[in-house]
């Protein structure tokens, strides 16, 4: 097979477009269910209540969520016995495959199925805990480590490592401008109230905004506006 690795970008991308879709003062945590019928038509069926319909625990790989296509439509089979912030993060992964137009079907192909794996991953992480958002509550002095990303977005404790550890790990994609004015949306009007009552800001005159609102001026001068 050729060698390749997971396309981030691709992923980053598609979930910031759920993102920029969902309504101004939408707060965190989001609600899986509510998501998924908004952009899909993908139903959410619990292990409990497919076991009553003749599929057994059994008949699922995952004992977490598993992505199947029954009588030409798409499902999401979840444990309901698992912790929400769990089964949010689970229930994500699994519409990732989805939107991002995975191959389910890779058998012995273990290469390809870590790709999608590490793809759906950071979907449903973007979703759940989305970078611009963090990165503004850090300029506005709130310390983002592991701790306080689960208690912000309401995650689970592992979910939440592995978000901090990331981010650390790898740097910022590089954005084209229509992808930053995007970000910058999801900060100042999707998630702008949830931002502000989770850090309000300290001062009335904030060095960084500021040099930002003079650089997109000196930007307007030179394309002529």
């Amino acid at each position: 097979m050729e060698n390749y690795k997971p396309d981030f970008k691709k992923a980053y991308t598609a979930a910031h477009e759920k993102l920029i879709a969902l309504k101004p003062g939408t707060s965190f945590p989001l609600s899986a269910v509510t998501i998924i019928q908004t952009f899909s038509d993908i139903r959410l069926c619990s292990y409990e209540h497919a076991e009553k319909k003749g599929y057994p625990r059994s008949f699922f790989q995952s004992d977490s969520a598993e992505l199947k296509e029954l009588n030409g439509r798409f499902i999401i089979f979840y444990d309901e016995t698992k912790p929400h912030s769990h089964n949010r993060f689970s229930i994500f992964h699994e519409w990732a495959h989805y939107e991002l137009f995975h191959d389910m079907n890779v058998g012995k192909d273990k290469t390809l199925y870590d790709i999608q794996e590490a793809e759906a991953n950071l979907f449903a992480a973007e979703l759940q805990m989305p970078e611009p958002v963090i990165k503004e509550l850090e300029k506005r002095g709130m310390k983002m480590n592991a701790d306080a990303i689960q208690c912000v977005f309401g995650t689970s404790m592992q979910a939440a490592e592995i978000r901090f550890k990331n981010l650390k790990k790898y740097p910022s994609f590089l954005r084209t401008r229509e992808e930053t004015e995007l970000d910058e949306y999801l900060v100042k009007y999707t998630f702008q109230k949830f931002i502000n009552a989770v850090c309000p800001r300290t001062c009335q005159f904030d060095m960084q905004d500021e040099y930002e609102k003079q650089e997109e001026r000196d930007r307007w001068l030179c394309e002529g506006y």
